[in-house]
């Protein structure tokens, strides 16, 4: 039994000895201090079961106060009357139309615009075929008075030749297949300068002389443009 008090004396002292060096370590390392040990003073004191019963305390009490926060606003909510739903949903519906009438609007003004653009469109188009007409037609008489002129130059040259020359230039038409030509020469002289070109084709060939002179009557000795077509004669060479 001696023995068993030493060894208990002496495993107290050790324990004695090591809390003392822990102690001392934490101290001398700023790990301890009075207001730490406190602390767990304050953590150690109360038992488990007091501390579970402390928590479940806290949560109760903050579930209520949750409720009664939640009341609180439930209770400053105040309910809507079934008129004041009424007038709701009916404002809600004359926005929903007056944004509809406004989209219709909308839709007819840009259809408005489209066709008006487009009759612009066609009135443009037209506009420019106008003009395009006239531009052709512009043209066509600038190349009719051009015709003309040279039509006028050619006649007085020939007119200008001897008869016999005339007749040359005027039967070279004919072998070229441009008889209508000559014919308008003829046609276009005066009637002292076709006389003596015609005399000069009866004594050459009478049976295209004769030709000459019916194309020459079916016109009536008026003078044609260049490039018409008259009858056809019934006699002379082709």
């Amino acid at each position: 039994m001696k023995t068993i008090g030493t060894a208990a004396v002496i495993l107290a002292f050790a324990n004695l000895l090591a809390i003392v060096c822990i102690v001392g370590f934490l101290h001398a390392s700023d790990r301890l201090s009075i207001d730490r040990i406190k602390a767990i003073k304050e953590i150690l004191t109360p038992t488990v079961p007091e501390d579970l019963a402390k928590v479940e305390s806290e949560k109760g009490k903050s579930e209520q106060e949750a409720k009664a926060a939640a009341d609180t606003v439930k209770m400053a909510i105040k309910p809507e009357p079934a008129a004041d739903a009424v007038d709701s949903v009916k404002m809600a519906d004359d926005i929903r139309q007056q944004q509809l009438m406004r989209l219709r609007e909308e839709i007819r003004q840009l259809q408005a615009q489209q066709s008006t653009r487009q009759t612009e469109l066609e009135t443009a188009r037209a506009a420019l075929a106008a003009k395009e007409a006239q531009f052709q037609q512009r043209l066509a008489e600038m190349g009719k008075a051009a015709v003309d002129a040279q039509f006028k130059q050619a006649l007085a040259a020939l007119e200008a030749q001897e008869p016999a020359d005339a007749k040359k230039v005027l039967q070279a038409l004919i072998d070229t297949s441009q008889r209508e030509q000559a014919i308008s020469y003829l046609a276009s002289m005066g009637s002292k300068s076709r006389a003596a070109v015609l005399t000069e084709f009866i004594t050459a060939d009478e049976r295209l002389a004769a030709g000459l002179l019916e194309q020459l009557r079916t016109r009536g000795l008026i003078t044609a443009p260049p490039g018409t077509t008259p009858a056809a004669p019934t006699t002379g060479r082709p």
